[in-house]
């Protein structure tokens, strides 16, 4: 399968809620789990998160700050909760990533860390007075001084809206 069916399979289900399959999550997943939680306690990440997809079926799991499992819909509906207003954006950026590795043959993880970090909080307070348009990589034209410099600030901390 190509690189561009994955990540329209990745994106039918974890942006436009489309079904997540559970034979799929026994079949690649379920294997991995004790090794993601070991990585999340290593590495000190707040949550852990892995997706498979195999022909147009895609699977996922996430590991919250308890270290409870949650499998398919439970994990989308937990991440979309924990990302709250950037779970879209983020979802954008990551699911050509995400198509990429499904795609080079591996399963897509990912840690995530939440910090009370200043300057998120700072980020998260421009991106709610610009708005969605003009920060951001990639995030098109913008307007004003302000909004550059508000981009270029964002760019240099990473590609991650805060969910602050």
């Amino acid at each position: 399968m190509s690189e561009k069916t994955t990540e329209k399979s990745l994106k039918k289900a974890l942006l436009e809620n489309g079904p997540l399959a559970q034979r799929l999550f026994e079949y690649e997943l379920e294997e991995h789990i004790d090794e993601c939680r070991l990585s999340k306690r290593e590495s000190h990440d707040t949550y852990f998160f892995a997706v498979a997809e195999y022909r147009n079926e895609v699977a996922m799991f996430l590991i919250d700050k308890d270290d409870h499992l949650h499998v398919n819909e439970d994990a989308r509906a937990l991440l979309k909760t924990l990302w709250r207003d950037s779970y879209k954006i983020n979802m954008q950026r990551l699911i050509p990533d995400m198509a990429g590795e499904l795609e080079a043959g591996y399963l897509y993880t990912a840690g995530v860390k939440i910090t009370n970090n200043p300057i998120l909080k700072t980020l998260a307070a421009l991106q709610r007075k610009f708005g969605k348009k003009g920060i951001g990589r990639g995030g098109g034209k913008t307007k004003s001084k302000k909004q550059k410099s508000a981009t270029r600030r964002l760019c240099r901390v990473g590609w991650c809206r805060a969910a602050i």
